[in-house]
């Protein structure tokens, strides 16, 4: 009855006493929950001193930021009240990244099933064709920005899929968010939001966004990265996915802008880049870097370096410069390790977890913030190819739309008719195996890779087919069988497939191909 009480004074004072406030009026002790309660009054009745006391309270007491966020979550897509998601912006941007992590970013962990729920209803709003999008669902986008700060990896996808079919709608907002992005001090905010931009640029580009006013908003995009990316100094400037993805954007658009207007990329090692410190490995600092990441993975930045020589002189100072950015972006023991157990916990028992959703430690996520800014270093320093390619991403960022899941095979693979086992192992590869690898029917469908198996316990019966399609040409097909009937054939003569990690469908549509990168060459054995 009281806590009612409280909240109705709340909104009766200001609207009686001529927009005075509750807070202001009461004693210390009870001023903030006064002052936090105005997040739910009328937006007319808030006023810009109330505005400022809260920012300068989420600022100065951390204990109640956990408090503000669901309130601020409440209002964040109402126009007209001063404390929706731009407020949140305001107040996010002013924070350090270690203060944003341990609070926005450990509210988000803590809250991820309403979060989910959220972006879910906003995926199937957004992905409607034909809708007029409002302020709101612009705010709303703002609201998903600041959750890639997460290091949920299934939220942070899905956030990103939601954005991307926000700005299919409205572009322009999208790459303004983008832009806004940029200023962050959180290089996973910008990354995303890079990725979310270079898939609206892609269907602009590839025409799914065919109207005129689409590409006026790519290049007001690309012509703004350009400028706040190579021509001034930005902390992201020799992260290496970050730096692809602006190249990306801007190599895509130029298929749209005129021959004069199109812009070339400068080499990477003339961009303005951050001063790059080390701490000395001997000191045997704490560090979140676990075995396999700092063998596996670290080691990767090394090309010369064996597995496990850690004494290996470019490989520790790699690391060391690592751990002297992991410290410089606020990751400490001190700070982070309880949290970073409990993650790494929950991860490890899934029955003590509430979802099954791949969490990373946030030791884990500076880590590679460290990693994919040294590996821009190292490039430009000639130590690293310049299409040295990182790990492949786990989702396609241009989010083609995918076919419906088919069981492609029905027949009986194993021939369980066959009664003899004798007989079935002596048969040919089973007619049903060549059936599937063309498949014709309203359109030819040809199965260019995959690995077909079976097996039935009860019949003691296992099939295994391993599926390598090449296409022929017409010319070179007769020959091509003969040798291979008379070849000694084994499956280590098949050419590696070609590589296209980190290539989005709609990329590779768009991309202009060199054919030689799918040129494969096959090397025939005949005779002894």
């Amino acid at each position: 009855m009281k806590v009612n009480i409280f909240r109705s004074l709340t909104s009766l004072v200001p609207k009686h006493f001529h927009g005075t406030q509750l807070w202001t009026l009461i004693p210390q002790e009870y001023k903030v929950s006064a002052l936090l309660g105005v997040t739910e009054i009328d937006p007319k009745l808030i006023d810009a001193e109330s505005v400022e006391k809260i920012k300068f309270c989420f600022s100065e007491y951390p204990d109640i930021r956990e408090e503000i966020f669901p309130r601020l979550r409440k209002v964040r897509s109402n126009v007209s009240n001063p404390l929706n998601s731009s407020f949140l912006s305001c107040i996010l941007s002013s924070l350090s990244i270690k203060d944003r992590d341990l609070s926005w970013t450990e509210w988000l962990r803590k809250n991820t099933e309403n979060v989910v729920k959220d972006i879910s209803k906003l995926i199937s709003r957004w992905k409607t064709s034909g809708i007029v999008l409002s302020d709101s669902d612009c705010l709303l986008a703002e609201w998903l920005m600041w959750i890639l700060s997460t290091t949920n990896r299934t939220l942070r996808d899905n956030a990103t899929k939601a954005l991307y079919e926000f700005g299919r709608h409205r572009p322009n907002k999208l790459f303004e968010l983008t832009l806004k992005s940029s200023t962050i001090n959180d290089p996973y905010i910008f990354e995303r939001m890079l990725a979310t931009s270079y898939g609206v640029s892609l269907d602009i580009v590839g025409g799914e966004l065919n109207e005129s006013k689409y590409h006026g908003m790519l290049t007001w995009l690309v012509n703004n990265l350009f400028k706040n990316f190579y021509l001034q100094p930005i902390s992201y400037s020799t992260h290496f996915i970050i730096r692809k993805a602006v190249n990306d954007i801007i190599l895509v658009a130029n298929k749209i802008l005129p021959v004069k207007e199109r812009i070339k990329v400068p080499p990477s090692k003339l961009l303005p880049q951050i001063k790059w410190g080390s701490i000395n490995w001997d000191r045997k600092l704490n560090h979140p870097f676990h075995m396999d990441f700092e063998n596996y993975t670290i080691g990767r930045l090394i090309p010369d370096r064996a597995n496990y020589n850690y004494d290996h002189p470019e490989y520790k100072h790699v690391k060391e410069q690592m751990l002297w950015r992991v410290l410089d972006l606020g990751w400490s023991d001190n700070d982070f390790g309880k949290v970073d157990s409990q993650i790494s916990s929950g991860q490890h028992h899934h029955r003590i977890s509430s979802s099954n959703d791949k969490i990373d430690r946030y030791g884990k996520k500076y880590s590679w913030i460290a990693y994919d800014e040294i590996a821009g270093v190292l490039i430009d320093q000639g130590k690293l190819e310049a299409d040295w390619d990182c790990a492949s991403s786990e989702i396609d960022f241009s989010f083609p739309v995918l076919a419906e899941h088919q069981d492609m095979i029905t027949d009986e693979i194993l021939e369980l008719d066959v009664e003899s086992d004798s007989d079935w192992l002596t048969r040919q590869v089973p007619e049903v195996i060549n059936k599937q690898l063309i498949n014709v029917d309203s359109t030819c469908k040809v199965l260019l890779d995959g690995l077909i198996e079976k097996e039935v316990h009860s019949s003691k019966r296992k099939i295994f087919v391993f599926v390598r399609g090449y296409f022929i040409k017409n010319a070179e097909l007769s020959d091509f069988i003969d040798q291979f009937k008379d070849s000694e054939f084994s499956s280590s003569l098949l050419p590696e497939k070609p590589d296209l990690r980190n290539t989005s469908l709609k990329e590779y549509v768009l991309k202009e191909q060199d054919e030689s990168d799918f040129v494969s060459h096959i090397d025939f054995e005949i005779g002894s």
